[in-house]
């Protein structure tokens, strides 16, 4: 028997025992997201008690993309050496200590460096799910728990500037991190009590094993492609909830309310498409899935970037356009997601590390682009979206050109 075949069985085994529920997966992954945006709603708490101009205060979006755009590699070395759980505890934990630290802070550089340590240990939920869902499940019903996890991806990022924002209202932006802390402790307990080992620990820390591991990943054709478009397709999203709540209150000069009014639209389209890709991804597989989804995205970034140079409509039409195109991501999420990371199972921590160092890479890099050049507008906001989405289709056609489509990734349902 093949080690492919060891781990698979293995793999069998450990999903025949009581795996994790899906909502304790999807509330560890909702840490970093969740904490992500939450202070794009309480700017101007940050500059009654920071000052500064809008681009500095933004680099608490910066620097929180790049800590857990880093952290990733780390976490899936460590829990290959440790194991899934005490790995994840302990990210969770640091993202809670980290949270709490955030509400003291006396100064923006005091809060700059508790927001990295803040995301370095929100990524552990992030990291770790996608590899004990991947420990447990084949390609298949892998896809359609990813589903659930890139809605909490999606979702949590969303509504939390809305968050952010009501707090710095009614009592200070500090009181976001409060929640953030508690929301912490919440996810922390809840894995302590409910989450088992997926991963046997090894005996070693095998650093240059785990270098060979990731260039190994880096030079498989297929996994930097399906990575690529499922980054290409967050960025996409990740821009758009950057730099929106900005232009409607400050450009549009309307109420922070009505961003989380209208959002709600954009997630319940994402929602809609994790849905159709966890109905039908095991009867059509996941690359034509990935397809599909791929055109729906293209023809609502296209629209979004018509009305956005016609200068037509207004944010209501603004939401319902990028709401076509964010059904589309919702499909193409999951399905890239499974498809990365089943083109090298035994690598499945280190895969999903990788592919979520490249996810934050290009979506930090896409919001500097949109909030730190000058200030956001739609047009801009929407160009940047349909160039997102052009290169994630592009990604996508090297997976198929490489060969290592869906003949390749049949074996690992």
């Amino acid at each position: 028997m093949s080690g492919e075949d060891v781990l698979e069985a293995e793999r069998r085994g450990k999903a025949s025992e009581a795996p994790p529920p899906v909502w304790l997966l999807v509330l560890v992954t909702a840490t970093g997201p969740l904490a992500l945006h939450i202070l794009v709603g309480a700017v101007p708490g940050l500059q009654r008690s920071f000052g500064g101009d809008y681009g500095r205060l933004q680099l608490t979006l910066t620097v929180f993309l790049a800590g857990i755009g880093v952290a990733q590699l780390g976490y899936g070395l460590l829990s290959e050496r440790f194991g899934r759980r005490p790995v994840l505890l302990a990210g969770l934990g640091l993202y809670t200590l980290a949270s709490a630290a955030c509400a003291f802070a006396p100064s923006i550089e005091i809060l700059l460096v508790c927001r990295t340590l803040q995301a370095v240990g929100g990524c552990a939920g992030m990291v770790m799910s996608r590899a004990i869902v991947r420990d447990l499940f084949g390609r298949s019903r892998s896809a359609s728990l990813y589903g659930y996890i890139t809605m909490a991806m999606a979702l949590a990022p969303a509504v939390s500037p809305t968050i952010g924002s009501y707090f710095d209202l009614w009592l200070s932006w500090r009181w976001s991190f409060v929640f953030l802390s508690l929301f912490g402790v919440a996810a922390t307990f809840g894995a302590a009590l409910l989450l088992p080992e997926t991963r046997r620990a090894t005996s070693e820390l095998d650093l240059s094993g785990w270098f060979r591991a990731y260039g190994r990943l880096a030079i498989r054709p297929a996994f930097l492609a399906y990575s690529l478009n499922t980054a290409f397709t967050m960025a996409a999203w990740y821009t758009f909830i950057a730099g929106m709540p900005f232009i409607l209150v400050e450009v549009e000069g309307l109420p922070q309310s009505t961003y989380g009014l209208l959002v709600m639209l954009v997630l319940a389209a994402y929602a809609t498409g994790n849905f159709l890709s966890g109905r039908f991804s095991g009867r059509f597989g996941s690359d034509r899935m990935i397809f599909a989804g791929g055109i729906v995205s293209l023809v609502g970034a296209c629209l979004f970037t018509a009305v956005a140079e016609s200068g037509a409509g207004g944010p209501l039409l603004w939401f319902l356009v990028m709401s076509v195109n964010v059904l589309g991501n919702g499909i193409t999420q999951p399905n890239g997601i499974a498809s990365a990371l089943s083109i090298d199972p035994p690598r499945a921590g280190a895969g999903a590390g990788f592919l979520g160092l490249l996810q934050m890479a290009v979506a930090g890099l896409a919001t500097v682009f949109v909030l730190q050049f000058g200030t956001p507008s739609v047009l801009r906001l929407a160009v940047s979206i349909l160039l997102l989405i052009l290169a994630s289709q592009l990604a996508f056609a090297v997976a198929l050109w490489t060969g290592r489509g869906t003949a390749d990734l049949s074996h690992g349902e």
